[in-house]
């Protein structure tokens, strides 16, 4: 949510083999970040990306992959975000 209130960066969600109505009522609890949710139910999109864990954090910047995160977000990784999307 920290990373939603920048104005330079737009945060892209993959709905990753869940129930799309259980993660509508996750969203709506814990709030949503997201611009826009693609829903990859048998994992071909995972398998494109190489993704591996969830949760996994990719940034990208002129259509490339110029940060892979795997695992939660923390306040170290979110500051190093920062620094990147300046």
């Amino acid at each position: 949510m920290n990373l939603s209130n920048q104005k330079n960066i737009e945060i892209i969600g993959l709905n990753y083999k869940d129930d799309i109505e259980k993660a509508k009522i996750f969203l709506n609890q814990f709030g949503n970040p997201f611009k826009e949710i693609f829903s990859d139910t048998d994992g071909t999109i995972a398998i494109e990306w190489g993704a591996y864990g969830v949760p996994e954090t990719f940034l990208i910047y002129d259509k490339k992959i110029i940060k892979k995160i795997i695992g939660p977000l923390n306040e170290n990784l979110l500051l190093e975000i920062k620094k990147l999307i300046k």
